[in-house]
């Protein structure tokens, strides 16, 4: 038997972030936030989806994919971060290549064989 899918323990700006999304207009902003609260106190996906009144495989997916939608709300972050990982590591195969980034994480970095 699988052990039950909780989400970790939140920092304080993404209990902060969910405790806002509670008074969200938009339901499903609203949903998503009372289902990773409610497991981040250690309610099952089963008792959670009882209570919200959701398929229990709902509760899961969120879950599932809470750390991404925590992370950044962008829903081709994972995308964009294993495209990222896949080009440094490319540069790093040849010598001669560099590679930057321009947006607000990436900005400043380089990669490249020869630079630490």
């Amino acid at each position: 038997m699988k052990p039950p899918l909780l989400l970790p323990p939140l920092s304080e700006s993404e209990q902060l972030a969910l405790n806002l999304g509670l008074r969200s207009p938009d339901a499903f902003i609203l949903r998503r936030c009372q289902i990773l609260l409610a497991s981040a106190a250690g309610n099952k996906p089963a008792q959670i989806a009882r209570v919200i009144g959701c398929a229990p495989q709902t509760v899961r997916n969120a879950i599932h994919h809470a750390k991404n939608w925590i992370t950044s709300p962008d829903p081709h972050y994972q995308l964009k971060k294993s495209q990222r990982q896949r080009f440094i590591k490319l540069t790093q195969a040849h010598a001669d290549w560099v590679l930057g980034f321009l947006d607000e994480v990436w900005w400043s970095r380089l990669a490249s064989a020869s630079s630490p």
